[in-house]
């Protein structure tokens, strides 16, 4: 699967160590988060607005403790599909520690079970991983599934074992 990558203008980006050697860098326009990637390197960045100071600073206490909130930091995701957007919305919605099935998060949106690809091709495109997260996001039997940031299912698995998820 291809990650559909939507050139947006970008004001300000920080960078933050994560897990085990990777890092988290945070692109913002405005005030909203419009992309995150997970990297094995750290990369420069750019002095930031209160507001987008604020974002990084609740991104750093959830890879410190796994626990914290991060549904309240604006998140712009203008070149998401109606239907990605939806998905990557609703996903907000699972706290820290919890997972749901492709097929769980295909029917909280009213869709069919079939949908449940669907639901992984949004995932796959999420531009904001970890504030959006997608890691959460498991195949009905409970395995892990796929993950398409940095690191793959090794990288998903790092999240969900900081969350105290039962992996």
């Amino acid at each position: 699967m291809h990650r559909r990558r939507v050139s947006l203008a970008v004001d300000e980006r920080a960078c933050l160590p994560a897990l085990h050697g990777l890092h988290v860098a945070l692109r913002f326009r405005g005030d909203a988060l419009v992309g995150a990637d997970i990297l094995d390197r750290p990369v420069a960045g750019t002095p930031l607005s209160a507001a987008a100071q604020e974002s990084v600073d609740l991104v750093a206490r959830y890879l410190e403790d796994g626990k914290t909130d991060l549904s309240t930091i604006p998140v712009a995701l203008e070149g998401a599909s109606p239907f990605d957007r939806e998905a990557l919305l609703e996903l907000r919605r699972v706290r820290a520690g919890q997972t749901v099935s492709y097929g769980d998060l295909a029917r909280r949106l009213g869709r069919p079970p079939g949908a449940s690809r669907a639901i992984g091709g949004a995932m796959a495109r999420n531009p904001i991983p970890v504030v959006i997260p997608c890691h959460r996001v498991v195949q009905a039997d409970g395995s892990l599934g796929h993950y398409s940031g940095f690191g793959g299912a090794a990288t998903k698995l790092k999240l969900l074992q900081l969350e105290g998820s039962r992996w």
